[in-house]
């Protein structure tokens, strides 16, 4: 058997054991709501068609491509802000000193809270998602990257010095690798937030997504419509979780942890 064949087999047996609680779930649930009479527990077969209209080019572009959009869209900005700006406070002792009451104070305040503020000063579409999503999502990502600068190896910039690096070059091929494995990690965490907010953003005075299709199939009584809106939230979630993995498993190849050569799981 070639080293190849025994790795897919091995990428096989991995993707089995991650999926059997998922499996379990939908063989249980189809056997018992085949003779549910419950108006809150739709029978499987009815909430499989309703979700198949979310992969339909019409039902795709008017509530799964919107939600996807203004997701990525504020993660980006808050992946972008969080990282110049922990590496500007991270490389600052005075600048760091300065910030961290207004960090403490501002990161305190729950996203949600800012809905109504934010309705009120860019609307209710595409901007106001994307800025509350940016919001509540740049927390991880900058205290990750601030802590990841501070925390750097100070014989670094022993070296830095001692060859008479320049500070671009410093920052790309030194500060940036040291800091990558935290910095990244702070994304994910970011990702997560990112989901959660667009769900709530989509509730308010949206007229498209999977959020607004929640909450219509909710006040239609539309249980299998709901159902479905949630199960694609959650599948969604799931997609981008995965494709992250393999962004960090392609930023940080250089970096090997423990947990990979354990061959850990393609969720995690």
């Amino acid at each position: 058997m070639s080293a190849r064949t025994r790795s897919a087999g091995r990428s096989a047996v991995r993707l089995v054991t991650s999926l059997w609680l998922i499996i379990a779930i939908v063989l249980v649930w189809y056997f018992l709501s085949q003779g549910s009479a419950s108006f809150y527990v739709p029978q499987f077969p009815a909430t499989v068609r309703a979700i198949g209209v979310y992969f339909t080019p019409a039902g795709f572009q008017a509530q799964v491509l919107p939600t996807v959009a203004n997701l990525l869209a504020g993660f980006v900005v808050a992946v972008v802000v969080g990282v110049a700006l922990g590496i500007a406070i991270g490389r600052s002792r005075l600048l760091g000193e300065a910030t961290a009451p207004i960090i403490g104070f501002v990161r305190s305040v729950p996203p949600p809270a800012l809905l109504p503020i934010a309705i009120a000063l860019l609307g209710i579409g595409a901007p106001m998602r994307i800025g509350l999503i940016a919001f509540g999502a740049v927390w991880p990502t900058l205290l990750s990257t601030i802590d990841a600068v501070r925390n750097m190896d100070p014989g670094l910039d022993d070296i830095a010095r001692v060859y008479s690096i320049r500070r671009r070059r410093r920052l790309l091929q030194m500060v940036m690798p040291a800091a990558a494995p935290m910095i990244v990690a702070g994304m994910r965490t970011s990702l997560l937030y990112s989901i959660t907010l667009i769900v709530l953003s989509e509730m308010a005075g949206a007229s498209a997504g999977l959020g607004h299709s929640v909450l219509l199939a909710q006040r239609t009584f539309q249980i299998a419509d709901m159902w479905a809106a949630i199960l694609m939230l959650g599948l969604l979630g799931l997609v981008l979780n995965v494709l992250f993995l393999a962004f960090e498993r392609t930023v940080l190849r250089w970096h090997i942890t423990r947990h990979t050569e354990r061959g850990g799981s393609w969720i995690s």
